[in-house]
């Protein structure tokens, strides 16, 4: 089918099939009542907002609309599959291609099924000289009538349209088996694969995945979309969770260490996955991922995948007219994910669904607000993967650290000098100076801050000696307190090119040192340096107004856009919390249960995906419907243009909270 295909205006009543349309069905042998036509259109309609169905047919034929292809033509096309897909999932039935397949036999009005496109065989009786069809039977009597197209002949028409559909952005093909074969076999068939083919292929399914999960805001009217979106200041939470994997007994796959040792031990069929850990890193390893976790117990580790989400967040409230404005309201909903092996690629996953989200934001005209994330993405992923790239695109980072990590963060130079040491920072990629020593120039960055260099030692290390039992957080908090004095005054954040400009803050109006290094008075009280550098570097001896820093791959890893343990920088690392909140709502029972892997009985990497891409889109329209009801009466109408008229449609202002096609949510969102 070609872009704009789906139902646009009325729906149009008629002889379809040369018979009787049937437009309400009653009960069919799976007890579950028919699809609302509403629910369809609509899906259809977000599915093509985000181009997934031109995309498909770009991957498979080249052009973003329906050509001719050589060959049989195909039983059931995409765009049924995955319409009627979604909109079971939607309901919280299993993710069956049986549920599929029924569903398009026997919950679909015949106006519908012509509609999406599903072949007529599929409802023509079997053996009946007269051409009746099912539509011709009375409700009573569908449950035990024998069709043309089997039930079998039918699922396998379903199964072969997601075979043939994933076939297109599979990038382990043939890697995924029905049954457990030796590792050794499995390591052959990975090496086969041409690199060059998983990187397109991958690229694919994030373009597909990511397509569907964005569609959950196509799913309601333009004018809802902008008011439960108009408080949304661009921020988001970025977070991981597991995804198991059928496996009977606890059985997976053969640990990684244990491979050359034992190749003929047998590997799970679903040989991409991963044990996934309920501890540290997720992968076996402590928050640093070098400490292997001790007295890891059988039941503490499951084989799995690994989702990785971009979760809409609130910014931190601002000062107006010296008073503190609250936030609107912002519903908790995924912009984007990636899909893989537990704990692997950590910050190419992570930017995978940052760029969904930027995406989002470049079509509702917004700058990208900041994002924060546990320990093991921020900072934990590698710069150069994820903080550089992410920075580079307008995002500002949020972070907290471990306690080797608090304390002084030294650059690249200075870091192959000092070598190796506990609260310094220095692990990291080296990185080309491009012609500069020390690419901070002469200040010192500290859990994130830039500060003056003569910054005692005691406030330097006043997080780490806490996180280690050193010192009780009263002297701790004191020790930050006083820290603040040393702060640099920056003239300029952090931009894209991770450049900022500072100056030193006992050359301001605005700063709180008096160095003996300027002897310079000021009129208000300041803190005294009693040790100044012994080789000062160029914050202390310029006689500039300000200097240009920059921000090399090590310090790009640790440098945050929000004082340490300042008020903004608790809201945001509360925000974080609260996209546990989405990952529960998915493990809903009754919903998408996602951590049930038998409600996934399939294999292959990319069928995995896109049944999880079709879960969280799922859990996005439950998760948005339930914010429209708990705030439809809260939010301000959108604004009007300077004429009178209402920019959006003449009913914008209207919140759609009553949907004839899904029932109410069953409960707000926390």
């Amino acid at each position: 089918m070609s872009r704009g295909r789906y139902r646009q205006g009325p729906r149009k009543s008629g002889n379809l099939y040369g018979r009787k349309s049937s437009k309400h069905l009653a009960a069919t042998p799976n007890g579950r009542g028919p699809l609302a036509p509403k629910q369809l259109e609509d899906i259809n309609r977000a599915l093509h907002r985000e181009w997934v169905f031109e995309n498909l047919n770009t991957y498979r034929c080249g052009h973003a609309t329906m050509i001719p292809i050589a060959g049989r033509p195909e039983t059931v096309n995409f765009e049924a599959f995955l319409t009627v897909f979604a909109a079971l999932i939607e309901l919280g039935e299993a993710p069956h291609l049986s549920n599929v397949a029924k569903t398009m036999r026997f919950r679909l009005s015949e106006e519908d099924a012509k509609w999406l496109g599903i072949r007529a065989d599929v409802y023509k009786l079997k053996n009946d000289p007269r051409g009746t069809t099912m539509w011709d039977l009375d409700p009573e009597d569908r449950e035990t009538a024998s069709f043309a197209v089997s039930p079998e002949r039918l699922y396998d028409r379903v199964h072969s349209a997601f075979e043939r559909m994933t076939d297109l952005f599979e990038p382990y093909p043939g890697v995924a088996t029905l049954r457990a074969r030796p590792i050794w076999e499995v390591e052959r068939d990975l090496a086969a694969l041409d690199p060059a083919d998983i990187e397109l292929k991958m690229e694919r399914l994030e373009t597909i995945t990511n397509g569907i999960v964005r569609a959950a805001m196509h799913r309601l009217s333009r004018s809802d979309r902008r008011r439960f979106m108009q408080f949304w200041r661009g921020s988001v939470a970025i977070d991981g969770t597991k995804v198991p994997v059928h496996a009977p007994k606890r059985r997976g796959g053969v640990p990684v260490k244990l491979r050359k040792e034992h190749p003929d031990w047998l590997h799970h069929p679903e040989a991409m996955a991963g044990w996934y850990y309920r501890d540290g890193d997720h992968n076996g390893f402590e928050d640093d991922s070098i400490t292997p976790l001790k007295n890891v117990k059988p039941d503490e580790k499951i084989w799995a995948y690994e989702l990785t989400l971009a979760v809409t967040c609130a910014n931190p409230p601002k000062k107006v007219k010296g008073k503190m404005k609250p936030n609107g309201p912002v519903p908790r909903f995924a912009l984007g994910m990636a899909f893989g092996p537990a704990s692997a690629n950590i910050g190419k996953n992570a930017m995978t669904a940052l760029l969904s989200a930027t995406q989002v934001t470049d079509e509702l005209d917004i700058d990208p607000g900041f994002v924060v994330a546990d320990r093991a993405i921020l900072p934990n992923a590698k710069a150069e993967t994820l903080q550089i790239p992410a920075r580079s695109l307008g995002w500002r980072q949020v972070m907290e650290f471990r306690k080797d990590q608090n304390g002084r963060m030294l650059p690249e130079s200075q870091r192959k000098q000092g070598g190796k040491g506990k609260g310094t920072g220095r692990r990291g990629t080296v990185a080309s100076q491009q012609g500069k020593s020390d690419p901070l120039r002469g200040a010192i960055m500290v859990d994130g801050d830039v500060l003056c260099p003569a910054t005692p030692q005691p406030f330097i290390e006043a997080e780490a000696l806490l996180k280690r039992g050193k010192i009780d957080e009263p002297t701790r908090d004191q020790r930050l307190k006083e820290r603040e004095a040393y702060k640099v005054t920056s003239t300029e954040r952090w931009n894209k090119d991770g450049r900022a400009r500072v100056a030193c803050p006992a050359t301001t109006a605005g700063g709180m040192l008096n160095c003996p290094l300027r002897q310079m008075r000021m009129d208000k009280e300041r803190t005294l340096v009693q040790n100044p550098p012994a080789n000062p570097g160029e914050i202390c001896t310029t006689h500039q107004q300000d200097l240009a820093i920059t921000l090399d791959t090590n310090t790009a890893k640790y440098a945050l856009d929000i004082p340490y343990r300042s008020p903004d920088w608790f809201f945001m690392m509360g925000e974080r919390n609260l996209v546990e909140s989405f990952n529960a709502a998915l493990k809903e029972k009754d919903h998408e249960e996602l951590e049930d892997g038998g409600r996934r009985p399939v294999r292959g990497f990319a069928k995995q995906a896109v049944i999880v891409s079709l879960m969280v889109y799922a859990c996005n329209v439950r998760t948005i419907r339930r914010f429209m009801y708990a705030y439809a009466a809260s939010l301000p109408p959108l604004p009007i243009d300077g004429d009178g008229a209402n920019p959006h449609g003449p009913h914008a202002q209207a919140i759609d909270v009553e949907h004839e096609d899904l029932p109410p949510p069953d409960r707000l969102a926390a």
